[in-house]
């Protein structure tokens, strides 16, 4: 079937349409010294006709944006001959031009004007990429309007080798996310989530970014502690000339939205614009202890009545979903040498879900081991009801002189989810509570915040000497309060109680993430000629400080009478049920408080590093790049087991860690690199797992028990890359890679007889190697000279092994089928063996534009296995997007658009699998087509 749908998408992709160019060419040019063909920087480029200058940047690279015609560039630099070259310029073409200057001429006076280069265009990150020292994919701003993706979730998955888990979490050459790093304008953002490492993309909308930049090879002045990738959020900073944009998309989906069973509590108003967290908070003190005495008691009964009525949902409105945004940005010249310039942007938007066939199944492996089928342990089915509200806003000032700049960016992000959502839970004759049927209602809420500042400045020492800092403070927060759950046990006699015995009860969560950052870096760059070779040394320190406080408190609602209830859950926090001490009786619904102090911990992390790197231009076809950098780590952490065993500010993790890098990159011809990349990195244990926490999760029902004795991972990295840029951004790469990894971290399963209990630990060694291909093409045929059809797919094969650790190996062993062989080896938890991104793009001087996407990633392990349960895998989800705009106006002030999400309707599947057994879904929903109409007016 996938095969045909294929087959369909590629000759469908062949018809496509989108966006007219706006009909000017650019240049992209080099400027180099005649003799050494070694790169100029600095130089200035004077376009005769129009009087535009632009300078070089370090590598002597420029660009320009002309409309048709013939111009006469002119290049000055110190030190060099002034050289003239005549260039004709086509509309929707781009020239690629070098320029030569011969040394020791007769110097000329530069013209002292600044003009800001645009790095937001396709061609823009492609000649950036070209130029890196380092392998890595890029996306623009461009890329993401064309696409019509809404977050950078959404967007990355076009990238080489990336896949996103969750809509959230970005997984970077199968590896998971602990091998991932997060940055917001070259600075480490706080995470989010207390069970991963790196930060949620979905909540960075696209229309506040610029670009997106992969770097998938370490250098001496990266961060060390990546490995599978960096990813780099750039935001908007201000446009060369006046700008103000309004958007506003409407979204549809035919199975969500007008939808009469979506349902939904009641909550704040305020939830609406992401602002109703403190509505949901603790009513009661968390530390407070539940009273002992029952009958007549006073304090218990005020105790239980604190907490808000509302345990269920009822029908409610699930409307269109929407999206409002609006920009404006300029650039002020004080003088020749002093320019300012801002941007401001603010986006808000509403969404609803509603997902109608969930199954959430769990099965285990037969008893009998001649027998290879799987056994059913739990069988729920039911549906979930979503409201996501978002909101974000940035702020960018910009001064520049001659020779410094100074850039301040200020960042903030809210989102919000609340769900209710209803399971019919069955378990089966061989499973807990064997028979016993169970209706779950859960209400959820949850508000992330992110806020990031971000002061950047740089000064040109002199010709030869730059000195760059960074600081950068955020914060971030994730709620997760009042988390309702209510479990009726449907009896045999048709009896709906709250018997603890059989499953049902009642309770209720306070969950919190606060996280703190203070990053902050300085690094100098020197220009010289030893033995005369171009030589660009860096050298620098970085400083970063980080400290989570994280707590979960609980409270249980225990029946010391057992009733026979209605089954509406709103009904239990009323008077009927409700414990009363008037009465004397020790009767009713009463609270507990069920929090443990091993839910809770503060920790922190400092880290300091120097380091030293060199780039020397061996030959004018060879670079070379080679440093080391030196991390010092060191994580303290405050808190108690079960077991009363407490640490208070204790040390659990110190190491320093020296972390050499070596690059070439040979260009034997135009516009054609050969990457070669040998390096070392490592990845930390997070803080939860560096820990005596002992922390139950009641939305997926297990317990991480953490674990002092983690150690750091070591990683070797060697890459190896052919890349070949072609002309209007046509691009073909092939890349190589393998990773060895000394005491990898994976979380598994605590015991066997505990599949439940989950610990992160370290396997003695594990290693992953992979190809990736890419192409982007004009596809010719389908090309003219008012239209042009534009061709782009990825494809990533990716192999793993990670050597299992003892338990697991048992494990496996002990309940190994007849005739089943067990190795010590496996695939690395959450590794895909293969990736494909494809994408076909049409656009005509109309003002059509339009673009089809498709996305799959092979199955991976997702919940490793522990004796008689079976590993879980992900099932590849097809992904087929539409996406088309038009603009409606001579001026293209305004712009219409329409896109298509899950053309196909995939459904998102995860299954356990054993030897020889068929298949069993573990978990499902299926997201539904939907539609997105959008409307955009600029200035």
């Amino acid at each position: 079937m996938y095969k045909k749908i294929a087959t369909l998408f590629i000759n469908f992709c062949l018809l496509s349409f989108a966006l007219a160019s706006n009909g000017t060419g650019k240049i992209f040019g080099n400027v180099k010294e005649k003799e050494s063909e070694a790169p100029v920087s600095k130089a200035t480029i004077y376009v005769v006709e129009t009087k535009q200058i632009v300078n070089t940047d370090n590598l002597g690279g420029f660009s320009l944006e002309l409309n048709p015609g013939v111009y006469t560039l002119k290049s000055f630099s110190k030190g060099y001959d002034t050289t003239t070259i005549t260039v004709t310029v086509t509309a929707e073409k781009v020239e690629f031009i070098d320029l030569y200057m011969p040394k020791h001429a007769e110097q000329m006076d530069a013209v002292n004007i600044t003009v800001k280069a645009n790095k937001n265009t396709e061609l823009a990150v492609l000649d950036i990429q070209k130029r890196s020292l380092n392998v890595s994919d890029g996306l623009s701003s461009e890329a993401l309007k064309k696409a019509g993706d809404q977050d950078v979730a959404a967007a990355v998955t076009r990238v080489p080798g990336l896949s996103v888990e969750g809509g959230k979490y970005v997984f970077v050459r199968g590896l998971s996310d602990r091998y991932t790093k997060t940055q917001l304008n070259y600075m480490d953002l706080p995470g989010i989530d207390p069970d991963k490492n790196t930060v949620q993309l979905d909540i960075f909308p696209t229309n506040l970014i610029d670009n997106i930049f992969v770097t998938k090879t370490f250098s001496a002045d990266m961060v060390g502690d990546f490995t599978g990738g960096l990813v780099n959020i750039i935001t908007k900073d201000f446009p060369i000339n006046t700008t103000t944009a309004y958007n506003i998309s409407l979204g549809y989906n035919p199975n969500m939205q007008f939808n009469t069973g979506y349902q939904m509590y009641k909550g704040s108003a305020l939830d609406a614009f992401t602002l109703g967290a403190n509505n949901y908070k603790l009513p009661v003190d968390p530390l407070v202890k539940s009273p002992i005495t029952i009958g007549g008691n006073k304090e218990l009964e005020t105790l239980t009545k604190a907490f808000s009525p509302v345990m269920g949902a009822q029908a409610a409105n699930n409307m269109l979903n929407t999206s409002i945004g609006f920009s404006h940005g300029n650039q002020i010249k004080k003088s020749e040498n002093r320019i300012f310039g801002y941007n401001t942007a603010i986006n808000f938007s509403n969404n609803y879900l509603y997902f109608d066939e969930i199954i959430l199944n769990s099965f285990r492996k037969n008893r009998d081991k001649n027998n290879y089928e799987m056994q059913e342990m739990v069988n729920q089915k039911g549906r979930r009801s979503e409201f996501e509200a978002a909101t974000s806003a940035l702020l960018n000032g910009s001064y520049k002189t001659k020779k410094a700049k100074l850039t301040a960016t200020l960042f903030h992000t809210r989102n919000t989810n609340k769900q209710a959502a209803f399971y019919n839970y069955v378990s089966s004759e061989i499973g807990q509570n064997a028979g016993q049927q169970i209706a779950k209602n859960i209400l959820y809420y949850n508000q992330r915040n992110v806020t990031s500042l971000n002061i950047n400045g740089n000064y040109q020492l002199s010709d030869n000497k730059k000195i760059n800092w960074i600081v950068n403070p955020s914060f971030s927060k994730n709620l997760e309060p009042d988390m309702r759950q209510t479990f009726f046990a449907l009896e045999d006699n048709n009896k709906i109680t709250l018997n603890q015995g059989n499953g049902a009860g009642i309770s209720r969560i306070w969950r919190s993430l606060v996280e703190y950052n203070v990053n902050s870096r300085a690094d100098v760059e020197l220009k010289n000629n030893f033995f005369k070779k171009t030589n660009t040394t860096k050298y620098g320190l970085y400083g970063s400080l980080k400290s989570r406080d994280f707590s979960i408190y609980r409270f249980e609602f225990r029946d010391l009478a057992p009733s026979n209830y209605s089954g509406n859950p709103n009904d239990l926090f009323t008077n009927q049920y409700l414990y009363s001490a008037e009465s004397g009786k020790a009767e009713g619904i009463v609270a507990q408080n069920a929090s443990s102090p091993s839910n809770n911990y503060q920790a922190s992390m400092a880290i300091a590093a120097a380091y030293i790197q060199n780039e020397t231009q061996v030959s004018p076809k060879l670079r070379a790049i080679y440093g080391l950098r030196v991390e010092s780590a060191n994580m303290f952490y405050t808190g108690v087991n079960q077991s009363g065993q407490a640490y208070s500010n204790e040390n659990v993790l110190s190491t320093v860690s020296p972390l050499p890098s070596i690059a070439l990159i040979f260009s034997p011809i135009k516009d054609v690199n050969y990457r070669f990349n040998i390096s070392r990195t490592v990845a930390r244990p997070s803080f939860k797992e560096k820990s005596l926490a002992q922390i139950y999760d009641p939305i997926t029902d297990r317990t991480f028990i953490g674990n002092l004795d983690v150690k750091q991972t070591d990683i070797s990295n060697l890459d190896l890359r052919w890349e070949k840029f072609g002309k209007e951004g046509q691009l073909i790469s092939v890349s190589a890679f393998g990773k060895h990894f000394q005491n990898p971290i994976e979380v598994v399963a605590y015991k066997p007889e505990s599949p439940d209990n989950f610990q992160a630990r370290n396997v003695s060694q594990g290693a992953v190697a992979g190809l990736e291909f890419e192409l982007r093409r004009i596809v010719k045929p389908l090309s003219g000279l008012n239209y042009r059809t534009f061709f782009a797919t990825n494809l990533s094969y990716m192999v793993s092994t990670v050597k299992m650790n003892p338990d697991e190996y048992l494990g496996r062993t002990q309940q190994a089928r007849t005739g089943q062989t067990i190795k010590d080896t496996r695939a690395m938890q959450g590794q895909s063996p293969y990736l494909v991104n494809a994408n076909i793009n049409f656009q005509n001087k109309k003002g059509w534009q339009t673009t089809l996407s498709y996305n799959v990633q092979g199955p991976r392990l997702a919940i490793v296995g522990m004796a008689d349960n079976p590993d879980v895998y992900e099932k590849e989800f097809h992904s087929l997007d539409f996406n088309a705009q038009r603009t409606l106006d001579k001026d293209k002030k305004w712009n219409i658009g329409i896109r298509a999400t899950n053309i196909l309707g995939s459904k998102r599947i995860m299954y356990q699998s054993s030897y020889k057994a068929q298949d069993q879904i573990f978990q499902q929903f299926k997201p539904y087509t939907g539609f997105i109409f959008s409307l955009r007016y600029a200035l």
